[in-house]
């Protein structure tokens, strides 16, 4: 196979394979099902200033997320809103969840339900270990001060957090951190509880985000060789199809020389791979006029033709002053070259 077909078909492999990864679904490339995440998202007016970023960032949350994932979200303010609770049914669903979260919008007044808002997370977890069996991960994010009059120690046991959880919770200034940090760490204590201020937001999420990539999204590895594989042989085929294509529209081509100086004057000669036209030398093209001392000749490898000396003065014009012809060169159609003064344009017959 020649090279120009090898890299044609590393080409076409290439825009496959990038083709693929982004046209097919996030959840075919990758694993999912493994994750359970709940959000909470306080609205309420103490946590007015701190809202645009609890929003960007489950919304950030919402687009890491698979089919076949679990996702709770509760809006908390002066009263708990269910956004979405079970498992992801499709990216359309996430993308109108999406546009709900971008509308949220604080509250004028009134504090956040912030006990209420964990017993919801709590029944969430209950409720997606119930309904399934197998390897998973969980994870809860908390965009709220947490900060509350309501919860305090004799609460926790009815709203403690499910055990090997990992915990994020951006802006946390409670006065009942106490009561608030045994809900968070769970009744085992084996919670994994991160808490950063509003303005660590960022970098938090990136390796919250990079978790839920590495340990609940890896890639699928037979799928990703199956495209390789696919891509591959693929771009082989519709190279070695492009270069039939080609090699049938060459296999009879045939070159029309004309007399520039002879109005009308003109040949056709079939040139097959291989081949070659000779002109001039007094054998050939005898009614161009070209002096029997002069000859040159148009030969053909595969879908290259080349202009090649002969006898006399040769010039090829192109753009600019003529080119002496002591040498073989490539010509295409419309190339016009001279010989012992007589003017001859190639054309395709």
């Amino acid at each position: 196979m020649k090279i120009t077909q090898l890299f044609l078909a590393f080409v076409l492999a290439l825009a496959l394979i990038v083709a693929g990864y982004f046209l097919l679904p996030s959840q075919w490339l990758r694993n999912s099902g493994v994750l359970d995440l709940v959000v909470v998202l306080d609205w309420g007016a103490g946590n007015h200033d701190h809202l645009p970023t609890g929003v960007d960032g489950t919304r950030k949350l919402v687009k890491a997320v698979l089919p076949g994932d679990r996702l709770a979200i509760y809006a908390a303010g002066p009263q708990v809103s269910e956004l979405v609770r079970g498992p992801v049914s499709s990216a359309a669903a996430l993308s109108i969840l999406d546009r709900q979260i971008a509308g949220l919008r604080p509250a004028i007044h009134g504090g956040t339900l912030i006990g209420e808002s964990f017993a919801k997370v709590s029944a969430a977890f209950d409720g997606f270990l119930r309904n399934y069996s197998g390897k998973h991960r969980r994870m809860l994010v908390v965009f709220s001060d947490c900060v509350t009059g309501s919860l305090d120690a004799s609460d926790v046991s009815n709203l403690s957090v499910a055990g090997q959880t990992s915990v994020l919770v951006i802006g946390f200034r409670s006065q009942n951190k106490d009561a608030v940090m045994q809900v968070l760490l769970g009744s085992d204590a084996s919670n994994d509880v991160l808490i950063v201020p509003p303005g660590e937001a960022a970098e938090a999420l990136s390796g919250f985000l990079e978790t839920i990539r590495s340990q609940c999204h890896s890639l699928r590895v037979p799928r990703i060789v199956l495209l390789l594989a696919f891509s591959a042989a693929a771009g082989l085929m519709l190279s070695m199809g492009l270069s039939q294509i080609t090699a049938r529209r060459w296999a009879d081509v045939s070159i029309r020389l004309t007399n520039d100086d002879d109005e009308g004057t003109s040949q056709v000669f079939a040139l097959a791979e291989g081949g070659s036209v000779s002109i001039g030398g007094g054998e050939q093209l005898h009614d161009f006029a070209i002096p029997v001392e002069g000859s040159c000749s148009v030969a053909r490898s595969a879908q290259v033709l080349s202009l090649l000396p002969g006898n006399g003065r040769l010039l090829l014009q192109r753009a600019g002053e003529p080119m002496v012809v002591t040498e073989p060169c490539p010509v295409t159609f419309g190339d016009t070259f001279h010989l012992e003064g007589t003017s001859v344009t190639l054309q395709k017959g």
